[in-house]
């Protein structure tokens, strides 16, 4: 993928997919050979980073708002865009 540079790879995930993304992060690098720099907050706060010109490779919002946001505002790739998972909820 053209977002690896260097051996490594910075992505800013939603803090609600740290654990998720710590194991991914792990099995990428053995299988890889790429170490994976996380940062994780909330995506309105990762949106706004990116937007201030914080350097990721990879952005994973747990809402489309912010992604949308991330869009309008030009601060990503928006031909690189995908949605990754669906959450859904039962009561």
């Amino acid at each position: 993928m053209h977002w690896q540079m260097k051996g490594k790879s910075r992505v800013f995930a939603a803090a609600s997919l740290t654990n998720a993304m710590q194991d991914i992060a792990t099995q990428y690098k053995k299988e890889k050979g790429v170490d994976v720099v996380s940062s994780f907050a909330s995506s309105s706060t990762l949106a706004r980073q990116i937007e201030a010109g914080a350097p990721a490779d990879l952005f994973i919002s747990a809402d489309q708002k912010w992604m949308d946001y991330a869009v309008d505002k030009k601060a990503i790739d928006t031909a690189s865009r995908q949605t990754l998972l669906a959450i859904a909820w039962s009561l």
